[in-house]
């Protein structure tokens, strides 16, 4: 005899674990046109049909994870634009303030307090940019 949940108490849908190469898929490689209702690859490379039918059965859960892995990536993609950007204008004022203008004067010149500052910014932009590779961010 099988159990029934008792009347008016819903079951609980197990959740399925993603699977990567599905994340993977949706997270690198294509985007959904809706205009068209169909996956498209951003390479210009046609998808295969496996990928296709990956694309076709994808769960939500998978298509959630893709998603929050690609804003993690892209949060990581802007942190080291930013760090740039910041080593750039901490470092403007101490170069403005050279007649001969160069990193090493600059270096020199600087309190230990400004060198780790310095240091640190180098540091989150020393790395060459890692492209998106599921389960990585």
């Amino acid at each position: 005899m099988c159990s029934q949940p008792p009347p008016g108490r819903r079951t609980r849908i197990p959740r399925s674990e993603p699977r990567p190469d599905a994340v993977a898929l949706l997270g690198s490689t294509v985007t959904y046109l809706s205009e068209t209702n169909s996956w498209s690859r951003r390479k210009d490379r046609p998808l295969t049909q496996e990928e296709r039918d990956a694309l076709a059965h994808a769960t939500q859960d998978e298509r959630t994870e893709a998603g929050e892995q690609l804003i993690r990536y892209w949060k990581y993609r802007r942190e080291q634009i930013e760090a740039l950007e910041a080593l750039h204008d901490y470092l403007s004022p101490f170069l403005e303030q050279l007649v001969q203008k160069n990193l090493t004067n600059v270096i020199r010149d600087l309190t230990q307090d400004e060198r780790d500052k310095v240091a640190d910014l180098a540091g989150a932009i020393d790395d060459p940019v890692r492209p998106f590779t599921p389960y990585a961010f």
